[in-house]
């Protein structure tokens, strides 16, 4: 009996001893260039101190061996603004990195920026260096400062003394922001209002919401997803809601991407030279409102792009 037992343990000793030898691979140094699936990662625009969405490049092996990247890193090292991860591991500096032949691997992006001013640009680069040269993939993404409207348990996030919001700064709504019973928000030309999924606008009885862009510089409107898929994509946001005796003028403004654009009722609304588009349900929904509008766009909405009720 024992040596049965000795006998089936030496067995499989054997097949693991084998299987162990089958997965002993041996890299060797590249001897011709990596290929990528893009040769720039382009962010998009994203917000001062708010990390953006995770980007992917595929790091190609064309040669007919397994090869040992001598070096991945970001150019500015520790103190870039983007975070990569290769291969399934966070850093900004990877050596050694074994990719088997005819494979590929994963390198995913990301960053959390700090503006320098209403506008600035944030550059880095993923270098690669083997024998064969050193090869790169840009990073390269435009970093907005930027205002945050957040609603709270705490914080009900509501205007309540007259108000005007100009360009040096997105303005980025998290939850609903509600204008107070009889004030004025001015939104000046130029300025760029993102919502955040299931955010809004309310503005209350009395208040006043004036969208004061110019030909040369809309006013925008939009979710906070700034890729250019989401240009086309509706349900990115709530609505912007009008209560019963509020008042609506807008001028050169683009508003889109959300479930309804203007939901009003009992709404005084003037609307000129402005594109209102890309919402899953309406683009105006009006409940007994007057609205006058000229020089007026208005598509791809996807029940109706003005819906009039008790009008």
């Amino acid at each position: 009996m024992k040596f049965k037992l000795l006998l089936a343990f030496s067995f499989w000793m054997l097949v693991m001893a084998v299987s162990c030898n089958k997965d002993d691979i041996s890299f060797d140094a590249p001897s011709q260039e990596l290929s990528f699936s893009k040769d720039t990662v382009f962010c998009d625009t994203v917000y001062h101190q708010v990390r953006s969405e995770t980007y992917a490049v595929k790091v190609y092996n064309n040669e007919d061996k397994d090869i040992l990247i001598p070096r991945i890193y970001l150019q500015k090292g520790a103190t870039s603004l983007y975070k990569i991860n290769v291969d399934g591991k966070p850093g900004y500096d990877f050596k050694d990195v074994p990719l088997r032949k005819k494979d590929s691997l994963y390198i995913f992006v990301e960053i959390a920026p700090e503006a320098t001013g209403p506008e600035a640009i944030a550059e880095d680069k993923i270098l690669f260096q083997s024998p064969v040269g050193q090869q790169q993939v840009v990073l390269f993404s435009v970093v907005q400062d930027a205002e945050f409207f957040i609603k709270t348990p705490t914080n009900p996030n509501i205007i309540t003394s007259d108000a005007t919001w100009n360009n040096n700064k997105a303005k980025i709504i998290y939850g609903d922001l509600t204008i107070d019973q009889n004030v004025i928000l001015n939104i000046q030309q130029g300025t760029k209002v993102y919502f955040h999924k299931n955010s809004g606008m309310k503005v209350l009885s009395g208040a006043t919401l004036n969208i004061n862009g110019t030909l040369a510089n809309n006013v925008t409107l939009r979710g906070d997803r700034n890729d250019p898929a989401y240009d086309t994509i509706p349900k990115n946001w709530n609505s912007i809601k009008m209560e019963a005796g509020s008042t609506l003028n807008m001028n050169y403004a683009r508003l889109f991407g959300g479930t309804k654009g203007l939901e009003m009722k009992q709404t005084n609304a003037n609307i000129s030279n402005s594109f209102i588009h890309t919402f899953q349900e309406y683009g105006i929904y009006a409940v007994a409102s007057t609205i006058t509008a000229k020089n007026l766009v208005m598509n791809n909405c996807g029940e109706s792009a003005v819906g009039i009720f008790k009008g």
